[in-house]
């Protein structure tokens, strides 16, 4: 099992990263989102949010009256999750802890996992493991919704060069994709203002896209059935990206 990818260098600026490029990816999902649980019947009171991250949409769910609890491997990011959370009097149970192992004396109605957060798991071993922690967390009949990278998104999304400058901090990002073993990496150089001086970061963040096939034989093995799938493109149509760039899944645990 590879080492959990943390990003506490990266969690620092990345709400404000990007917001650069425009709304906040758990404002452009929870719409579908929202349309997925009514068309499916879907009712939950608890839910986990797994790769949390800082914490956007765990607090926006919280914002609708669930019970919500957030997990992620970075504890740059839980520390940013907390701050916000504080700030909007989001009542959220924060956890460190890996997708691929974790354990709760809780079970859930719904787990979710957004921003092609599935995508950080680099092997169909991390893969398969992180079904298995999500079926063990759920009720039987409980549910697990994620959005996946294509191909096609890194290909288009991805790639080159590019800075961003913002009052506090700038990032300097240079992408690489390998299609022999399916991974993109996007290597960080971030100059962080403090005081009269810039600290310099270094991260990395690094995904892996998977074959329908890769995602539909583990997830069957973890007692999870797939009730939904379909492809779509969440971003502006201004930014001329194919229509299916990303997977929406909904999974049910079994009895």
């Amino acid at each position: 099992m590879n080492t959990p990818v943390q990003y506490d260098g990266f969690a620092s600026v990345a709400d404000e990263y990007w917001r650069s490029f425009g709304p906040e990816f758990s404002e452009l999902i929870l719409p579908r989102i929202d349309r997925l649980m009514r068309s499916q019947r879907l009712q939950a009171k608890t839910l986990l949010d797994l790769a949390c991250g800082t914490g956007s949409f765990a607090i926006q769910m919280a914002g609708r009256g669930l019970q919500v609890t957030g997990l992620d491997a970075s504890c740059g990011a839980l520390e940013v999750a907390r701050r916000k959370a504080g700030r909007e009097k989001a009542r959220v149970q924060w956890i460190l802890g890996d997708m691929r192992s974790f354990t709760t004396d809780q079970k859930f109605d719904l787990v979710t996992s957004v921003f092609n957060s599935v995508n950080h798991l680099l092997s169909t071993r991390d893969l398969g493991a992180m079904f298995g922690a999500v079926s063990r967390a759920l009720v039987p009949g409980g549910h697990f919704i994620f959005d996946l990278n294509h191909r096609s998104c890194f290909e288009q999304v991805w790639g080159g060069l590019s800075v961003v400058r913002r009052p506090r901090f700038f990032l300097i990002r240079c992408d690489e994709i390998d299609r022999r073993r399916r991974r993109a990496t996007a290597h960080l150089v971030i100059f962080l203002k403090r005081g009269n001086r810039y600290i310099q970061i270094k991260d990395s963040i690094q995904e892996r896209w998977f074959r329908e096939a890769e995602i539909r034989e583990p997830a069957r093995r973890a007692n999870l059935r797939i009730v939904h799938k379909e492809d779509f493109n969440p971003f502006s149509k201004g930014l001329g990206y194919s229509k299916r760039i990303k997977s929406l899944w909904i999974l049910e645990r079994g009895d």
